[in-house]
């Protein structure tokens, strides 16, 4: 009953969702022009004092914190500035459009954000909702980032009054990356394998301070307890205010997609808007921020909360038999991490000792069960008789007898029936390929369960829950070994 709730409140949600989707209202974009006489310019004025800005903090700064965009005094709007738009559903919306010659992008600063939805977008029509989550009486807010020289504002709804846009970022530099061009000084991450894995975390921050526009680039991180939360570590030169952090445009996959390979153009990558500063440090040249929107999926390197509560009690290694010549007799002791690849490791290597360590309380509980089974049998078959759905029964019966503690006996046992079918299917095809392979394990060779068996037997296998990353676990190993 309590599943069907969830799933009902689930389709619940999402109708409404989906519902409020259709509901929102959106810009006519370019599907109608802009009138020319509602086209308002930037002073030319207010453009070479923004190049001039720009040139002097290049010659002064260099490019540890690059300057690719100054800010220019917006023209004033009025009320016949507005063009009326009705788009085909009937809905009404009001359109200015300001042009800052030669600016390779553009961006608005709200001084004052109309009632309604408001919408940016440049000549090539993807327009880009104004979110206020930033937006407190009295501060102002940064819109998307426009690209070219072009902006339109679109309000849906009535017509806006006063003048809601202080200034305007007139964009300089072009984002056209530099290692194409400049050989060893701006290295290809996608050319050495090491940190193109890598990559896919790091984001090119674009964001506002005093007068001016600068580009830097910083890392997603994840905190030790896995929340999942968007921490983002940046330097201290870069953003060390909490109003940068409100103006930060964090764009993903900005890379190339191969060594020294092509890049794709900025406004077709994904962008996540707005962060909130949390804490920096001057001496170490490091700032935290926590992003106000949740990044890719992809960007988290697996690390996603849709793996939350998932726990991985069985292996999926495929290929693990090549290892077998090198493990074989190799003796010593044993540390690794997860199920039921370990007691295949164990028996070939045949350790002194083995401690088997995973930060999962669950992984390590499934080692209880493995070790009652391996008690309570003396064949490999019969071993693996008790993961079938023919061998439930006895497997709960041994649980019990081997278990004294009631309540620890009963999570066993729920254990067991939860991820009985899953081990077995991937017990029954390590099986296989062994066979196959004619690669000797504990699933398929006689003496090498007995020799997993006895270390069980004399407690030489140890299951523990241990963090990697603690002072403890791997450390004592390391001193009781």
């Amino acid at each position: 009953m309590r599943k069907t709730l969830y799933i009902s409140m689930l389709a619940a949600a999402l109708v409404l969702a989906m519902a409020g989707a259709g509901l929102a209202a959106g810009p006519v974009g370019t599907a109608v022009k802009a009138n020319p006489a509602h086209i308002l310019s930037v002073a030319p004025d207010q453009i070479a004092q923004a190049k001039a800005r720009q040139a002097a903090y290049t010659a002064e700064h260099g490019d540890r914190k690059l300057m690719i965009g100054s800010h220019v005094e917006a023209p004033a709007l009025r009320a016949g500035d507005w063009s009326r738009l009705v788009g085909k559903d009937g809905q009404v919306s009001w359109r200015t459009t300001i042009k800052s010659e030669g600016a390779v992008f553009l961006r608005a600063l709200f001084a004052e954000l109309p009632k309604g939805d408001v919408f940016v977008y440049g000549e090539n029509g993807r327009a880009k909702r104004v979110r206020d989550r930033f937006f407190h009486k009295g501060q102002d807010v940064w819109s998307p980032i426009v690209f070219g020289d072009v902006m339109n504002i679109e309000v849906v709804g009535n017509r806006p009054e006063g003048r809601i846009i202080s200034r305007l970022s007139h964009g300089l530099v072009d984002f056209t990356p530099k290692a194409a061009t400049e050989q060893n000084c701006h290295l290809d991450p996608n050319c050495y394998p090491d940190w193109a894995a890598l990559a896919p975390a790091v984001a090119r921050m674009q964001f506002e301070s005093g007068l001016s526009t600068y580009l830097c680039t910083g890392s997603l991180i994840e905190d030790e307890d896995l929340t999942g939360e968007p921490w983002f570590l940046t330097a201290a030169h870069c953003i060390d205010k909490q109003k940068e952090a409100e103006s930060l445009v964090a764009y993903w996959f900005y890379q190339t997609n191969s060594c020294n390979g092509s890049v794709p153009a900025l406004f077709t990558v994904p962008t996540t808007e707005g962060a909130d500063y949390v804490t920096g440090n001057s001496s170490s040249d490091s700032t935290l921020l926590k992003l106000a929107e949740d990044p890719p999926t992809e960007v988290r390197l697996g690390v996603t909360r849709g793996r939350e509560g998932k726990h991985y009690l069985a292996g999926n290694e495929k290929t693990l038999q090549v290892y077998y010549p090198l493990l074989k007799d190799l003796g010593g002791g044993y540390v690794g991490v997860g199920s039921d690849q370990a007691y295949i490791l164990i028996g070939w290597a045949k350790p002194e000792f083995a401690w088997l360590i995973d930060y999962d309380p669950e992984v390590v509980a499934i080692h209880s069960v493995y070790k009652a089974f391996f008690a309570a049998n003396e064949t490999p078959d019969a071993f693996l008789e008790l993961w079938t759905e023919d061998g439930r029964a006895r497997g709960k019966t041994i649980l019990a007898e081997a278990i004294e503690d009631e309540r620890e006996r009963k999570r066993m046992q729920r254990l067991y029936l939860r991820y009985r079918g899953w081990i077995n299917r991937r017990l029954q095809a390590v099986r296989r390929r062994f066979v196959a392979e004619e690669v000797p394990s504990f699933l398929n060779d006689q003496a090498t369960y007995d020799h997993v068996r006895g270390m069980l037997a004399v407690d030489r296998i140890r299951p523990m829950v241990t963090n990697l990353l603690d002072d403890e676990g791997v450390a004592g190993i390391a001193e009781s070994a």
